[in-house]
């Protein structure tokens, strides 16, 4: 497959997802706007979300390295076909740029080794500037890639839909500060954890970039034994707290039927890249202890219970109003 192909997959899959509406933004107001936010929260699809996940597992998972075709069972059965030119992880993060180019954002592939026989990946990064603070950062984190041999339904390619959904629903929104939608690559990779995110706070701040603070939202599709639905926001640092509390106070605000809670800091994910160079950040998670199928190739698409999509479609209106809440500040 040469690479004019590649981008054509990877267009006519995009081409499927952002055709669909997305709702017309407001325009916001100095002061947060309540019925602003509960129209954007309302626009929370959980069609768009599913399709996501689906092309993510189904088309590209394992997205690792190590892989170049997808698998097509809880068995880790190769699909029948002529291998990718590039690998899964490659492939998945071309399909993920071409869907931010689709929505009119500024889009960025920053490479990133995955230290596997000498393999690249890359960061996507989705840029919209600010209209008051185009200097300061909201960041929006997710890990693109899967273990080996994990076809990564349940970790993270709900995540993943989460940052993308709402991307796609404030493509349009003149926000104050600017909104940063990153993919990250290495962190499922044995020996680079977390590389990509490391990189990419390490390379804002040589820019001389603000960091208000990152979102990292990962493994929302768990939900910890005992409730219906759970966010839990786990954080290190007074600022990173009130962060949480800010969107855990947006729950209640606009009446999103989801349990929510703090944690100080039992989890790492991302958010380790932005503690280490001592920048707020926030791990959204479905529960703790996140628990990740028994066997690795049992994580897909069709065994994501309806329990685990009604969690993904709320902890995305969740997170989406958060960050309209810490954009008004």
């Amino acid at each position: 497959m040469k690479s004019s192909s590649i981008v054509a997959l990877a267009c006519g899959l995009v081409l499927a997802l952002v055709c669909l509406a997305i709702c017309p933004a407001p325009a916001p107001a100095l002061a947060i706007d309540p019925p602003i936010v509960k129209k954007l929260i309302s626009c929370v699809d959980m069609g768009r979300l599913k399709n996501v996940v689906r092309v993510l597992v189904n088309e590209f998972g394992p997205r690792h390295a190590d892989h170049s075709v997808p698998f097509i069972d809880d068995k880790c059965t190769p699909r029948v076909q002529e291998p990718y030119p590039v690998n899964n992880a490659i492939m998945s993060g071309l399909w993920v740029e071409q869907y931010y180019q689709k929505l009119g954002y500024k889009v960025e592939k920053v490479p990133v080794p995955l230290g596997f026989k000498g393999a690249m990946g890359f960061n996507v990064v989705a840029v919209k500037k600010g209209t008051v603070y185009p200097n300061t950062y909201i960041d929006v984190m997710s890990h693109l890639d899967s273990e080996k041999n994990c076809p990564g339904a349940e970790d993270n390619a709900p995540g993943v839909a989460a940052t993308m959904e709402i991307a796609a629903i404030l493509a349009d929104y003149p926000s104050r500060y600017s909104l940063r939608f990153i993919h990250t690559m290495g962190h499922e990779h044995e020996g680079m954890q977390d590389i990509g995110s490391m990189i990419h706070v390490s390379e804002s701040l040589k820019r001389g970039e603000v960091i208000k603070v990152g979102i990292i939202i990962d493994g929302i599709a768990w939900v910890e034994p005992g409730v219906d639905t759970m966010n839990v926001l786990d954080y290190k640092g007074a600022e990173s707290g009130r962060v949480a509390d800010v969107i855990c106070a947006a729950q209640k605000k606009y009446g999103i039927a989801i349990n929510c809670r703090k944690d100080t800091y039992s989890l790492e994910s991302d958010n380790f890249s932005y503690k280490f160079f001592n920048q707020t950040a926030v791990l959204s998670i479905g529960g703790v202890p996140f628990m990740h199928p028994v066997t690795k190739c049992l994580d897909v698409y069709s065994r994501l219970l309806d329990r685990s999509w009604q969690n993904v479609f709320l902890t995305t209106q969740l997170d989406l109003a958060g960050i309209l809440e810490l954009d008004a500040e």
